[in-house]
C-alpha cells in the first residue's frame, strides 16, 4: 500500500483522472475541474461528535474522457451536513494500520474544525485490500449500517470506532466473523444477532455493495488505503489524497477546495 511513509509525496501527488490537473501547494493533494452537473469532541467515545446520517440519493461525478463515477450514498454513512462546502469521500480497510492512524489521530480534529461547523462532510466507503478478513469486516460494516441507518444512525460510529480500537495484526484472526461479532455484542445501539443474520441471509447483496465501493475507488484512481476524494459541489472541482497524511495537509486541502473556482 503506497502511503506517505513509504514513498513520500509521490503517491499523494499522482495526477488526478481527467481535466486540467494542478497540485494544491503543501496539501499533498491534486485536483482538476470536473464536468459535474447540479449542484465537537474527541472521537472514541460512545457517541458521535457530529451527526451520522443516511442520505437517500446518488451522486454522479464525471471524471473526464467521457467517464463518470456514480456513488450511491444510500448505502454509505455520511457524517456532517449534506449541504457542506466540501464533501470528502473516504475509502478504508479496517485492517489497514494507516486507516487506524487517520481515524484516531487526524479525523477527530477535522470533525471538530470542519464537520461540526458544517464546512465539510465525510462519506464512509470500503476498500478491502488485505484478504478475506478485510472483506468480512467490510461486509459487516454494510450489515451494521443497514441495521441502524433508519432508527439510530449514530450507532454506526460506536461500531466503527470499536473495530479500530480492536485492530491487531493483519489476518491474525482479530477481524474474522467470530471476532467482529464478539465486539459488536458490546456496541451500544447495534444488534449483533441482526448483523449475523444479515451476513447469512443477504450476503450476495451486501457483497455487491462492498464491490461497488471498491470499484468506485478504483475508478477514482485509488491504489491503497486510506484514500480520499474531495468534491466541491459549487465549483465542480475534485481532488484526491492518499495515505494517513498529517492534519495540516487535510485542512489545507479542504480550504483550497472551498476557495476553488
Amino acid at each position: 500500500m503506497p502511503d506517505e511513509d513509504e514513498d513520500g509525496d509521490g503517491a499523494s501527488r499522482r495526477a488526478f483522472v481527467g481535466g486540467a490537473v494542478a497540485a494544491i501547494a503543501g496539501a499533498g493533494v491534486v485536483y482538476g475541474a470536473s464536468t459535474l452537473q447540479g449542484g465537537a469532541s474527541p472521537l472514541g467515545g460512545s457517541s458521535a461528535p457530529a451527526d451520522v446520517r443516511a442520505v437517500d440519493r446518488s451522486v454522479t461525478v464525471p471524471i473526464g474522457d467521457q467517464r463518470e463515477v456514480t456513488l450511491d450514498l444510500a448505502d454509505n454513512p455520511v457524517m456532517g451536513s449534506p449541504d457542506a462546502d466540501v464533501v470528502v469521500y473516504y475509502w478504508t480497510d479496517y485492517q489497514c494500520p494507516f486507516c487506524q492512524r487517520f481515524d484516531q489521530e487526524t479525523l477527530p480534529k477535522l470533525i471538530e474544525n470542519y464537520v461540526v461547523p458544517g464546512t465539510a462532510s465525510f462519506v464512509f466507503q470500503q476498500f478491502p485490500m488485505f484478504g478475506v478478513d478485510s472483506r468480512v469486516a467490510a461486509q459487516m460494516e454494510k450489515c451494521v449500517w443497514r441495521q441502524v441507518r433508519d432508527s439510530n444512525p449514530a450507532a454506526f460510529w460506536n461500531w466503527h470506532t470499536t473495530v479500530y480500537e480492536q485492530q491487531g495484526e493483519k489476518n491474525s484472526g482479530w477481524a474474522n466473523r467470530e471476532s467482529l461479532l464478539s465486539y459488536t455484542e458490546d456496541v451500544a445501539g447495534v444488534d449483533a444477532d441482526a448483523v449475523d443474520a444479515c451476513l447469512d441471509e443477504d450476503i450476495e447483496q451486501i457483497d455487491a455493495l462492498v464491490e461497488d465501493d471498491f470499484g468506485s475507488g478504483r475508478q477514482f484512481g485509488l491504489q491503497g488505503t486510506p484514500g480520499f476524494v474531495f468534491r466541491n459541489p459549487e465549483t465542480e472541482v475534485l481532488g484526491r489524497m492518499m495515505g494517513a497524511q498529517p492534519y495540516d495537509r487535510f485542512a489545507g486541502a479542504i480550504e483550497k477546495m472551498r476557495q476553488s473556482e
